[in-house]
């Protein structure tokens, strides 16, 4: 199956080269496939404004109308819970529909609401309840939504004749569910999105009336999902497309740094030209949601701005894109929205310091929408990382690779290009599960030979497969150290190969993040037995990073201004106990605590002794000199 998808400029001579080289089959074999998640951390996360908005939640019924489009990206991976219950598991994304009508929409997956697998047979899985509704005294009640079957995974995970979605009624008097008063079940086929008319008979105008989207399918992961996207509840409708003003941006917007989600901000310094680095265009896709295709287009502008971050706040904001025209047909889908990027752009605008960096590039439209509540699907944001290491995925995977085999080898491996000589300091395995613990693997370095990796490996580090409990810990992302700090330059490639006499089959699930708007050819590789290198093609990003030292700046002695001393404890830590990571001693220097993105989520003064994790997310931390500079793994737990 092809699950790679890239396209840049290149020279000539390394297309010319790549387009030669082998590529693998559209279908699977047996030690190559793609497989489900049955596990996602991602979904455990919390966001502040979640709590703010629990705390805050009126004990009084909701009033109509009820709207809501799953685009306000404030409650990260959860419904908004002024109008849902958040428990249920259903998983509110921007990435897993096809074709969606705003930027939201929330995906019933199989995955309870801390990102597990329910079980291991078919029966409920997520669902999706309103809370109390006043419906008292109301006429022409009608609720309306849009549904999809299956995921941008296409056939592999079509809802099947045991998949049904089904909404249920609550009379909030009965103390009971009316079930079904709206199913649909899996066909085997994925569908776009549809809108479903259900009016609300007379038995439910209540005070206290709810409704609930139940989905029922595989209990084993991401096996038989649905999603649903622009629920509306009012009265005085007709269970039928009415005139409705609202241009919708659909689609992810691509990354500001083009190849990549993030890189070391030396590399980026270190360009001939850095804004070179960036794209030439940035683009998402627009729905206009008037039903009537006869309806006059909707004129609007676009705007761009581009805005870099380092860790004491804003450092340069620069408008790419002011006013630009777009003439919208009514009922028109998934109208290609593309902005000039780097030209807007100019040299210098991001400033060429050591400090790590956040670029964030926002998109929005100029609608002249009378209706508040459809302001955040005008809106989209993208942001990439400057920090020290190289990434070509956004951090969250929407399936995984299985490979492995048992009688001889194979590896994958991603290609990143430099623009000075550095050293690779270790390598991150994104291990969504697969082989039993403790098989023997080893992560690789290879340099390059005419745009492909060369045969012979720079380093080779074994490591044993981690268990789950680990892996948990450590929300999924594997670090291996390379001891001997392998020097490349200009382009290399790091992976991942199994042994050849693993006894089980080291059979592994490494993380794909399929939902990338990005394109990149050439940087992602496999081999098997003493075939040589096959390029891979189609649509994903193979989650396997290269974190770098600077040709060993990051590991000088202590004494040095980018070096710093200091243990922590505990290690680890759970957010939910004491929540104080300690420091042997007081901080020397500013630190700074980020995440596997690089993202600054706390900071340490200068004499602090200790940092509050108690609003993190479980997961995989650094501590490190504000500046820059080797740090501390922190792992925290829930």
């Amino acid at each position: 199956m092809h699950f790679f998808a890239f396209s840049i400029r290149r020279r000539a001579l390394l297309v010319s080269l790549t387009a030669a080289l082998p590529t693998l089959s559209l279908l699977p074999t047996a030690a190559q496939q793609i497989v489900p998640l049955t596990a996602d951390p991602a979904r455990a996360v919390r966001p502040a404004a979640v709590r703010a908005a629990v705390a805050a939640r009126r004990t009084a019924a909701l009033s109509l109308p009820v709207f809501d489009d799953f685009a306000d990206p404030r409650f990260g991976p959860l419904p908004n819970p002024a109008i849902w219950d958040t428990t249920g598991g259903a998983f509110r994304n921007e990435t897993l529909a096809r074709k969606p009508l705003t930027r939201g929409v929330v995906t019933f997956d199989g995955l309870d609401r801390f990102g597990r697998a329910r079980g291991s047979v078919i029966g409920g899985t997520d669902t999706l309840t309103s809370l109390p509704i006043d419906l008292v005294g109301r006429t022409g009640v009608v609720l309306s939504f849009w549904v999809q079957a299956g995921s941008i995974l296409r056939n592999l995970d079509a809802p099947g004749s045991n998949s049904a979605l089904a909404l249920d009624f609550d009379d909030g008097v009965s103390g009971t569910w009316d079930l079904n008063k709206w199913r649909q079940t899996g066909t085997g086929a994925n569908t776009d999105f549809t809108q479903v008319f259900v009016p609300i008979p007379a038995v439910y105008l209540t005070s206290t009336f709810r409704f609930r989207f139940r989905a029922t399918g595989s209990q084993r992961g991401f096996l038989d999902p649905w999603s649903i996207d622009y629920v509306v509840l009012d009265a005085n409708r007709v269970p039928q497309p009415t005139p409705l003003n609202d241009v919708a941006l659909s689609r992810s917007l691509g990354l500001p740094l083009g190849r990549y989600s993030a890189m070391p901000v030396w590399q980026f310094n270190a360009a001939p030209v850095p804004t070179d680095l960036l794209p030439d265009t940035l683009g998402t896709s627009i729905n206009n949601l008037e039903p009537d295709p006869l309806a006059n287009p909707t004129p609007l502008g676009a705007d761009g701005v581009l805005t870099a971050r380092a860790t004491g706040g804003v450092v340069a904001t620069v408008p790419f894109a002011t006013g630009v025209p777009y003439i919208v047909p009514a009922n028109v889908r998934q109208l290609p929205l593309t902005l000039p990027f780097r030209p807007g752009v100019p040299a210098g605008a991001i400033p060429l310091t050591a400090d790590y960096k956040t670029l964030t590039a926002a998109v929005w439209l100029q609608s002249g929408e009378p209706n508040p509540a459809t302001r955040y699907n005008d809106t989209l944001r993208r942001t990439a990382t400057l920090a020290d290491f190289y990434a070509q995925d956004d951090g969250t995977a929407e399936a995984a690779l299985n490979f492995g085999n048992a009688s001889g080898p194979a590896a994958y491996c991603v290609g990143f290009s430099l623009s000075e000589p550095d050293q690779v300091d270790a390598i991150q395995l994104y291990i969504a599960g697969g082989a039993v613990p403790g098989t023997p693997m080893a992560v690789n370095v290879w340099d390059d030979s005419l745009g492909v990796p060369r045969r012979r490996a720079l380093t080779t580090v074994g490591f044993q497969f981690p268990t789950e409990d680990t892996l948990r810990a450590t929300g999924r992302w594997w670090t291996v150290r390379t001891p001997r700090n392998p020097t490349v330059s200009g382009r290399f490639y790091v992976g991942v190969s199994v042994q050849v006499a693993s006894s089980p089959p080291a059979a592994t699930n490494l993380g794909i993040d399929f939902n990338d708007t990005v394109s990149v050819t050439g940087q992602t590789f496999r081999r098997s037995f003493t075939d040589p290198w096959r390029l891979v093609r189609g649509n994903g990003r193979l989650m396997i990073r290269a974190r770098m030292n600077h040709n060993g700046i990051l590991g000088t002695a202590e004494g040095t201004a980018s070096a710093v001393s200091f243990s922590v404890w505990p290690n680890p830590l759970s957010r939910s106990g004491a929540a104080a990571l300690r420091l042997s001693g007081p901080a020397r220097t500013p630190l700074a605590l980020l995440d596997a993105l690089g993202r600054t989520v706390g900071t340490v003064p200068p004499g602090a002794d200790a940092v509050s994790v108690r609003e993190l997310t479980p997961g995989v931390y650094w501590l490190r000199p504000l500046g820059g500079g080797r740090g501390v793994r922190v792992v925290v737990t829930d």
